[in-house]
């Protein structure tokens, strides 16, 4: 069920308890993919802090032979 375009069935309470099922599947399922992405994003910070402090150290070494 599309939540943004569909207006929910909740005409009786067997669809109601429907419609509120698929919203709390829908709702772990975005917590999960919310997970993944902080994970994701957390390691791409990780990366560009190190490759900052690489850039820094080759920066420093060059700037000493000078």
């Amino acid at each position: 069920m599309d939540f943004k375009k569909d207006q929910p069935d909740l005409s009786t309470p067997e669809q109601a308890k429907r419609v509120l099922t698929e919203v709390h599947r829908a709702a772990r399922e975005l917590r999960d993919e919310n997970g993944k992405l902080r994970g994701d994003i957390e390691a791409m910070a990780k990366d560009v802090k190190a490759a900052q402090k690489s850039l820094a150290e080759a920066r420093a070494s060059i700037l000493q032979r000078s």
